[in-house]
């Protein structure tokens, strides 16, 4: 077990890409206590077409634009 913060570890393990998908589940979490079913809020999320680093925040805001059918 590493002394380091969880994501030094991660980045000197070359697991950085595990972060992204924290923040997409962080988002689906989001949308779940929106209301959404999980199914729904993962298909919302990948219908945003984001970026793997794209903060969780960030995220739910695109995910709630497709859902709302907003363009741009």
């Amino acid at each position: 077990m590493s002394c380091l913060p969880e994501s030094a570890a991660q980045a000197e393990t070359g697991k950085a890409g595990a972060h992204g998908n924290d923040q997409r589940a962080e988002a689906e979490q989001a949308l779940v206590a929106l209301g959404y079913k999980l199914t729904e809020a993962a298909k919302l999320i990948a219908a945003a077409d984001a970026a793997p680093e794209t903060p969780s925040e960030e995220l739910i805001r695109l995910a709630l634009r497709v859902a709302g059918g907003a363009k741009g």
